[in-house]
């Protein structure tokens, strides 16, 4: 009963102690600063940069507000499976996640420090002596110890919590960057998905211009044998002949590298034998654009950026704080004993409390060259998110404005391969009359191989430009995503 009297007494006044001193920490301390906001970071901007309430080039579609799902509007369940599969099995992507988790662990070992830090020592020893004690007649003497330390350092000033939300601020803005590089690998997957769709359609194309290539040559050929043509319309056709089966091999070799890209980003081995032949389908509706400030909230790499900021801010405060003093709290209790102390009749057990300061004096100006070095690092974090900024508003406005320019062009294009076919239906007719030979005819499928090819260039690029844009905006490729 008297050692637990002992050893009780000095443990609940450690106790009583402790929970006072919590309680003036809780009333006391400061709070951690807030982060600037993101209306507050855009006054970064340089000052001709006066965000607009609307985009300059109008938005092809009607409505306010950017939505998600991007590639279900494709209609083309095939894309939608392959981008599954390059998100299931892209090594990029595994990667960044990594980073997620050790995000996370930094963010627990910045907050861990936040609680008490206990453990548990022991020891068994002796110690010899070449004669004997004159205490214990031994030419030894045994030691041994066990207890139990816990250490705090009071966050009075909240140094330590504004690295613990520096930390969680890191973690978030890793979060964005893997959203982002998920969100840029799917729209490079429906790029190259549609491109390779079109270099099948080019292929094409030009296989069944090489055929009238060789019809060409043919009837100038028998021109020639009765005398309508000479040598030189005939070297000329050969010459376009053998042009064009150069330009088939090295459109064909094109459609292979492209069919290696996808299987690339799919994660399969690049033996170009996945099947990307079909067709471009058409441009979807047209979409909503919504305000230029709203870009700023909603693409990942820019909430990253912003992210960023802000944790570059919590360190410069952290910084700051590390001039002012520091204080913690210790406590121990244990048993440390040796032949001696049992020889003299000194108490085994113990215990131990205290309160100590610290206060930085002199470091050689190492404490102000760190709050230099986060002001400097917050500066370039807020100077990477202008300029982040401007790219979303370039990409936004160019996006915009190329649509309505393709869609002009296509317009354009697509008379023209109308009137292209008009003329070869009256070339045909005026040799089935026996107007003309059929050379005409030959020429002016040609002319319509070329229009059906611009066509498809210009088919492909409003798809390409629209998958940019959806990106730009920050829309996501999933339909839950902001659910």
């Amino acid at each position: 009963m008297d050692a637990g009297k002992r050893f009780g007494r000095p443990i609940l006044r450690f106790a009583a102690g402790l929970m006072a001193a919590l309680s003036c920490v809780l009333l006391l301390s400061c709070a951690v600063k807030p982060a600037p906001s993101l209306q507050e970071m855009t006054k970064a901007l340089p000052p001709t940069t006066a965000i607009p309430g609307q985009w300059k080039a109008p938005p092809t579609g009607e409505g306010s507000a950017v939505g998600d799902g991007w590639l279900k509007s494709f209609g083309d369940p095939r894309l939608e499976a392959l981008a599954d599969e390059a998100v299931r099995n892209s090594p990029a992507l595994k990667a960044a996640a990594t980073q997620i988790d050790m995000a996370a662990g930094y963010a627990t070992q910045a907050s861990a420090a936040l609680y008490p830090i206990s453990s548990i020592q022991g020891g068994a020893g002796g110690k010899g002596h070449f004669k004997k004690s004159m205490i214990s007649g031994k030419e030894y003497v045994s030691e041994m110890a066990f207890y139990v330390n816990i250490s705090w350092e009071l966050d009075f000033w909240g140094k330590i919590r504004s690295q613990a939300a520096a930390a969680r601020e890191n973690l978030a803005a890793t979060e964005a960057d893997v959203a982002w590089g998920r969100q840029s690998l799917v729209a490079l997957v429906a790029k190259t998905y549609y491109l390779a769709a079109e270099v099948q359609i080019l292929v094409n194309i030009q296989q069944r211009g090489l055929e009238l290539t060789r019809k060409e040559l043919s009837i100038l050929e028998a021109k020639r044998s009765v005398g309508q043509v000479g040598d030189q319309v005939v070297a000329e056709a050969r010459q376009n002949l053998t042009t064009a089966q150069a330009a088939l091999l090295q459109t064909q070799q094109a459609q292979q590298d492209v069919m290696r890209a996808l299987e690339v980003l799919l994660g399969r081995y690049p033996a170009a034998e996945i099947d990307a032949s079909g067709p471009l389908i058409p441009l979807p509706a047209p979409m909503p654009a919504g305000i230029p400030s709203e870009v700023l909230e909603r693409r990942p790499d820019i909430i990253a950026a912003e992210q960023q900021v802000a944790a570059a801010f919590h360190m410069v405060q952290s910084a700051k704080l590390a001039k002012l003093p520091s204080f913690g709290l210790g406590f121990a209790i244990g048993n440390q004993a040796s032949e001696i102390t049992k020889f003299i009749g000194i108490p085994m057990g113990f215990w131990s409390t205290g309160l100590s300061l610290v206060q930085p004096l002199f470091t050689g100006g190492a404490l102000q060259a760190e709050v230099q070095i986060r002001n400097a690092e917050q500066e370039a974090a807020l100077q990477l998110f202008v300029q982040k900024a401007l790219t979303a508003f370039n990409e936004v406005e160019t996006g915009l404005a190329y649509e309505r320019n393709l869609s002009e062009q296509r317009q354009l294009l697509a008379a023209a391969l109308g009137e292209s076919r008009k003329a070869f239906d009256l070339a045909k007719i005026k040799y089935d009359v026996g107007e003309t030979d059929y050379l005409p005819v030959v020429q002016q499928e040609g002319n319509v191989l070329v229009a059906e090819a611009n066509l498809a260039g210009v088919d492909y690029s409003l798809l390409n430009n629209r998958i940019s844009l959806n990106l730009a905006l920050g829309g996501s490729y999933e339909t839950s995503v902001r659910e």
